[in-house]
Protein backbone atom coordinates (compact mmCIF):
# COMPACT_ATOMS: atom_id res chain seq x y z
CA UNK A 1 0.00 0.00 0.00
CA UNK A 2 2.69 2.49 0.88
CA UNK A 3 5.52 3.03 -1.47
CA UNK A 4 8.98 3.35 -0.12
CA UNK A 5 9.74 6.39 -2.25
CA UNK A 6 6.53 8.33 -1.38
CA UNK A 7 7.10 11.74 0.22
CA UNK A 8 6.69 11.80 3.96
CA UNK A 9 3.56 13.37 5.42
CA UNK A 10 4.35 16.80 6.82
CA UNK A 11 2.53 18.57 9.57
CA UNK A 12 2.01 22.22 8.87
CA UNK A 13 3.31 24.74 11.32
CA UNK A 14 0.64 27.52 11.60
CA UNK A 15 2.57 29.72 13.98
CA UNK A 16 3.73 31.89 11.09
CA UNK A 17 0.47 31.79 9.11
CA UNK A 18 -0.25 34.82 6.94
CA UNK A 19 -3.62 35.31 5.25
CA UNK A 20 -3.59 34.71 1.52
CA UNK A 21 -2.85 37.70 -0.67
CA UNK A 22 -6.45 37.85 -1.92
CA UNK A 23 -7.80 38.20 1.62
CA UNK A 24 -5.36 41.01 2.38
CA UNK A 25 -6.32 42.83 -0.82
CA UNK A 26 -10.01 42.48 0.04
CA UNK A 27 -9.47 43.96 3.52
CA UNK A 28 -7.47 46.88 2.11
CA UNK A 29 -10.14 47.58 -0.52
CA UNK A 30 -12.87 47.49 2.13
CA UNK A 31 -10.99 49.93 4.33
CA UNK A 32 -10.31 52.23 1.39
CA UNK A 33 -14.02 52.45 0.47
CA UNK A 34 -15.26 53.41 3.93
CA UNK A 35 -14.56 57.14 3.47
CA UNK A 36 -16.23 57.03 0.05
CA UNK A 37 -19.34 55.39 1.55
CA UNK A 38 -19.48 58.09 4.19
CA UNK A 39 -19.30 60.81 1.54
CA UNK A 40 -21.96 59.05 -0.54
CA UNK A 41 -24.41 58.92 2.36
CA UNK A 42 -24.02 62.67 2.92
CA UNK A 43 -24.33 63.38 -0.80
CA UNK A 44 -27.79 61.73 -0.81
CA UNK A 45 -29.14 64.18 1.77
CA UNK A 46 -31.86 66.11 -0.09
CA UNK A 47 -31.42 69.82 -0.76
CA UNK A 48 -34.57 71.91 -0.26
CA UNK A 49 -34.87 75.25 -2.02
CA UNK A 50 -37.20 77.12 0.34
CA UNK A 51 -37.10 80.27 -1.81
CA UNK A 52 -38.54 78.68 -4.95
CA UNK A 53 -42.17 77.84 -5.60
CA UNK A 54 -43.16 74.50 -7.08
CA UNK A 55 -44.41 75.02 -10.63
CA UNK A 56 -44.80 71.42 -11.83
CA UNK A 57 -47.80 69.16 -12.29
CA UNK A 58 -50.53 69.36 -9.65
CA UNK A 59 -50.14 67.22 -6.52
CA UNK A 60 -53.06 66.10 -4.36
CA UNK A 61 -53.40 63.43 -1.69
CA UNK A 62 -55.56 60.37 -1.34
CA UNK A 63 -55.54 59.59 2.38
CA UNK A 64 -58.39 57.09 2.37
CA UNK A 65 -56.10 54.07 2.77
CA UNK A 66 -53.48 53.23 5.39
CA UNK A 67 -50.92 55.69 3.95
CA UNK A 68 -50.99 59.04 2.14
CA UNK A 69 -50.86 58.50 -1.63
CA UNK A 70 -49.54 61.43 -3.68
CA UNK A 71 -51.58 61.87 -6.88
CA UNK A 72 -49.50 63.74 -9.46
CA UNK A 73 -51.53 64.90 -12.48
CA UNK A 74 -49.25 65.28 -15.52
CA UNK A 75 -50.23 67.06 -18.76
CA UNK A 76 -49.19 64.17 -21.03
CA UNK A 77 -48.27 60.49 -20.83
CA UNK A 78 -44.58 59.64 -20.53
CA UNK A 79 -43.84 61.31 -17.20
CA UNK A 80 -42.18 59.20 -14.52
CA UNK A 81 -41.83 59.66 -10.78
CA UNK A 82 -39.39 58.07 -8.38
CA UNK A 83 -39.88 58.04 -4.64
CA UNK A 84 -36.42 59.07 -3.45
CA UNK A 85 -36.80 59.23 0.32
CA UNK A 86 -39.27 59.44 3.19
CA UNK A 87 -37.97 60.79 6.45
CA UNK A 88 -39.59 61.50 9.75
CA UNK A 89 -39.67 65.13 10.69
CA UNK A 90 -41.35 67.60 12.93
CA UNK A 91 -44.05 68.82 12.61
CA UNK A 92 -44.62 66.45 9.67
CA UNK A 93 -42.96 63.68 7.69
CA UNK A 94 -41.11 64.72 4.54
CA UNK A 95 -41.35 62.83 1.25
CA UNK A 96 -38.95 63.50 -1.63
CA UNK A 97 -39.92 62.68 -5.22
CA UNK A 98 -38.07 63.17 -8.51
CA UNK A 99 -40.31 63.88 -11.49
CA UNK A 100 -39.00 63.33 -15.04
CA UNK A 101 -40.96 64.59 -18.07
CA UNK A 102 -40.96 62.71 -21.37
CA UNK A 103 -38.20 63.56 -23.85
CA UNK A 104 -38.71 66.90 -25.58
CA UNK A 105 -38.91 65.25 -29.00
CA UNK A 106 -41.48 62.64 -27.93
CA UNK A 107 -44.89 62.76 -29.56
CA UNK A 108 -47.52 62.53 -26.82
CA UNK A 109 -51.27 62.98 -26.75
CA UNK A 110 -52.50 65.93 -24.74
CA UNK A 111 -54.18 63.72 -22.15
CA UNK A 112 -53.99 64.21 -18.41
CA UNK A 113 -52.18 61.29 -16.79
CA UNK A 114 -52.10 60.53 -13.08
CA UNK A 115 -49.08 59.04 -11.34
CA UNK A 116 -49.65 57.54 -7.88
CA UNK A 117 -46.77 57.54 -5.39
CA UNK A 118 -47.13 55.84 -2.02
CA UNK A 119 -45.48 58.18 0.49
CA UNK A 120 -45.13 55.42 3.11
CA UNK A 121 -46.44 57.93 5.67
CA UNK A 122 -49.40 56.77 7.76
CA UNK A 123 -52.57 58.63 6.88
CA UNK A 124 -52.95 59.56 10.56
CA UNK A 125 -49.73 61.64 10.36
CA UNK A 126 -49.11 64.97 8.61
CA UNK A 127 -47.01 64.82 5.45
CA UNK A 128 -45.18 67.23 3.13
CA UNK A 129 -44.14 66.29 -0.40
CA UNK A 130 -41.10 67.90 -1.98
CA UNK A 131 -40.55 67.45 -5.72
CA UNK A 132 -37.60 68.13 -7.96
CA UNK A 133 -37.84 68.03 -11.71
CA UNK A 134 -35.11 66.38 -13.72
CA UNK A 135 -34.34 66.03 -17.40
CA UNK A 136 -33.75 62.73 -19.14
CA UNK A 137 -29.97 63.07 -18.68
CA UNK A 138 -28.66 60.78 -15.88
CA UNK A 139 -26.58 63.64 -14.39
CA UNK A 140 -29.71 65.78 -14.10
CA UNK A 141 -31.51 63.12 -12.10
CA UNK A 142 -28.74 62.95 -9.51
CA UNK A 143 -28.71 66.69 -8.85
CA UNK A 144 -31.19 69.46 -8.22
CA UNK A 145 -33.08 70.92 -5.30
CA UNK A 146 -36.53 69.98 -4.12
CA UNK A 147 -39.42 72.44 -3.69
CA UNK A 148 -42.47 72.02 -1.49
CA UNK A 149 -45.27 70.78 -3.75
CA UNK A 150 -48.08 69.82 -1.35
CA UNK A 151 -48.98 69.10 2.27
CA UNK A 152 -51.41 66.62 3.76
CA UNK A 153 -53.07 66.91 7.13
CA UNK A 154 -53.72 63.82 9.23
CA UNK A 155 -56.74 61.90 8.00
CA UNK A 156 -59.61 61.62 10.49
CA UNK A 157 -59.75 58.36 12.42
CA UNK A 158 -62.18 55.85 10.98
Amino acid sequence: MFEANAPAMRSHDHSHYHPPMLTRLFLLAALATLPACSLFSHAREPSIDAASNYTGPAVEFDSSSRTHIARITCPTPGWSASHDLTREGWPSHEVFITLVPPPADAINAQVLTTILVDTEVRAASPCRVYIRRADQAPDSIASGSYALAASAEPAPAR
